[in-house]
């Protein structure tokens, strides 16, 4: 009469241990992968909602962005009509050379060289053999105090014309001890004309009184 409840209680553990057994099987293979499907596509939710806001937002900029590319479309035509073209090229040495002669800068030669490959580095995307300027070294071989020459370059930097200086060289000059003999290279911008070539001499020698 006592194996009765022993093997009652056996089997209620055994009921127990087989419930438990279920219940982790049930959990390791259903209820886990579940729940780590449910934090894939919570996370993946979370990057489209973050993607759609982002795209709202360039979709919401596209009128601004077509904007701000007309008007630097605009700007870069303004400056290339503010530029001198090819064919202008001698306004700019005669512009030297009279401010030269109102400085009191002799110059004993001014030429300017031929643009170099690939100095006309900014060009429009999409068309490179089209550039927006050129580069074009104008080269002065000059006699000056150093006051008269400071003059003639800060007049020269500030005028109608885009000038800037490149190189300069400086050296003694043994008949006029208080002027000195300078070699200078200037750069100007030009819209590249339809005649390259044959408006932009290698060597143009041109002296001021």
């Amino acid at each position: 009469m006592t194996s009765a409840p022993a093997a009652s209680r056996w089997v209620l553990i055994g009921l127990a241990i087989l419930a438990t057994l279920i219940l982790w099987v049930y959990y390791a293979y259903v209820v886990q992968p579940m729940a780590q499907g449910i934090g894939r596509l919570r996370e993946e939710l979370r990057r489209a909602r973050i993607q759609a806001s982002a795209t709202e937002q360039a979709v919401a900029r596209a009128p601004q962005l077509k904007r701000e590319q007309e008007e630097l479309t605009d700007e870069v035509a303004q400056l290339r009509n503010a530029l001198p073209t090819e064919r202008e090229l001698a306004s700019v040495i005669q512009f030297l050379s009279d401010l030269a002669s109102q400085t009191s800068v002799k110059i004993q030669s001014v030429f300017p060289q031929r643009p170099a490959d690939g100095t006309a580095s900014n060009r429009r995307a999409g068309a490179p053999a089209e550039p927006l300027y050129q580069e074009v070294p104008i080269q002065i071989d000059a006699v000056a105090g150093f006051h008269q020459f400071g003059s003639f370059l800060s007049r020269a930097e500030h005028g109608p014309h885009m000038l800037r200086v490149r190189s300069l060289r400086i050296s003694g000059n043994p008949r006029e001890p208080q002027r000195h003999a300078l070699k200078l290279v200037m750069v100007t911008y030009l819209t590249p004309g339809a005649a390259t070539g044959t408006l932009l001499p290698s060597e143009a020698g041109h002296a001021s009184p």
